[in-house]
């Protein structure tokens, strides 16, 4: 679990003001902050692009949607951080809000999760813009299950050395997960037997009834 925050900004209550939805990061990219489903659909295109090879399933558009749109809580706290070069996406970071922390969207749920940048010094910079935005909305960010493999791991190990952000750091299990072939979801069932086959499609039916 990483934990940053500045002890010396005081905390606010749930009454205090909206969050600023857009500002200026210190690398002078844009910082624009969306807050609803209808907005996460226009990432759709640049998260894919971004996750498009080995992502972790937690990080993929795809969840991240699933869990906004049949967990109520989710929807209701959802704060997406975009950093954005012009009119062209360079980092998102899919977080809830609770009172004034801030942590991985569906955190509760899900195993190891990360920032989704366009390429590995890009989430760097990214994770950095997240942390000063953070700290001028006096939020405390708790991003958990950070893995070591991730690109924003040596950043955070950067931020606990220059003694600026209070960094812990606990050790969680694997997660382990298998690439399954296949052009779309009926073409990656049909290689299943047919009970598997029988049970995964009955499953898909309530999930779409719900």
């Amino acid at each position: 679990m990483i934990k940053v925050f500045d002890p010396s900004f005081p905390l606010l209550d749930m009454s205090s003001p909206p969050l600023a939805t857009t500002s200026q990061s210190s690398t002078g990219l844009k910082i624009r902050i969306l807050s609803s489903l209808e907005e996460l659909e226009t990432l759709e295109a640049s998260w894919k692009a971004f996750t498009e090879e080995h992502p972790s399933p937690f990080s993929t558009f795809d969840w991240n949607r699933a869990c906004i749109r049949h967990f109520q809580e989710f929807e209701d706290s959802l704060v997406l951080f975009t950093m954005v070069d012009g009119s062209r996406i360079q980092c998102i970071a899919p977080l809830q809000r609770s009172g004034q922390t801030l942590d991985f969207l569906g955190s509760s749920l899900s195993d190891f999760q990360d920032i989704i940048a366009l390429d590995e010094e890009t989430a760097r910079v990214g994770l950095r813009a997240l942390v000063e935005w953070s700290l001028e909305q006096s939020l405390e960010l708790s991003l958990q299950k950070v893995s070591e493999e991730s690109w924003i791991y040596p950043e955070l190990a950067a931020l606990a050395e220059e003694g600026d952000a209070c960094v812990d750091q606990m050790p969680h299990g694997p997660c382990p997960w298998l690439t399954l072939q296949g052009d779309d979801l009926q073409s990656v069932i049909s290689q299943f037997g047919s009970r598997t086959r029988k049970g995964i499609r009955s499953s898909l039916r309530k999930l779409e009834q719900a």
